[in-house]
């Protein structure tokens, strides 16, 4: 296990968008930098969009957020129950189809340090249970960790216009996740493990 210098873990305040912008108009400008609130550390909790998911069913995900200029790494570790499709800042970085075993992708190169950025998932759900885990760590140069995780903060969609998986796509009216479960509950139980120091 991994063990680093500065133990602190620090939460990514997320902000609001703004309203929606009229077609053909400019993107909403990006909102002032936030500067992360010590706290503890977040757990990723399942989400999906509603308690009752269907056969075959598809869900699309967006959760945005802003990052301070000096970012060292960062990855992303992800499960959904059935499968997912992973972009950052509209960038498509793979798929995974084992619930049972997280996929951690390396997104340093995607992200835009000093602006907006956005995590966007497609999950499918095949039969059953459905459920989306994601938990995104950057450690900043001087060795503190920003986390952003699912939870009730995710927007999601049954589907939705081309250019969802981009930070100029106004998301506004989309509705809130629905929290599924926590992890470690059934039906899934700890698929991902807590986030180490």
């Amino acid at each position: 296990m991994l063990q680093f210098s500065i133990p602190v873990c620090l939460i990514l305040a997320i902000l609001p968008t703004g309203a929606e912008p009229a077609v053909g108009s400019a993107p909403p400008p990006v909102p002032h930098e936030v500067k992360p609130e010590a706290a503890g550390k977040p757990t990723p909790v399942w989400i999906w969009k509603s308690a009752t998911p269907a056969e075959n069913e598809k869900v699309v995900f967006r959760r945005e957020f802003e990052l301070p200029p000096e970012i060292a790494s960062a990855a992303i570790t992800i499960v959904c129950d059935d499968s997912h499709r992973l972009f950052v800042n509209g960038h498509d970085l793979g798929a995974g189809t084992d619930w049972k075993t997280p996929r951690t992708y390396d997104v340093l190169a995607q992200l835009k340090p000093g602006g907006r950025n956005v995590i966007a998932v497609e999950g499918r759900n095949g039969s059953g249970n459905a459920g989306m885990a994601l938990r995104f760590r950057a450690t900043l140069k001087d060795g503190n960790k920003l986390l952003v995780v699912s939870d009730a903060k995710w927007l999601c969609l049954g589907d939705a216009l081309e250019g969802w998986q981009t930070p100029d796509f106004s998301a506004t009216s989309w509705p809130k996740a629905v929290v599924i479960a926590k992890m470690g509950d059934p039906p899934w139980g700890v698929v991902m493990l807590p986030e180490s120091e």
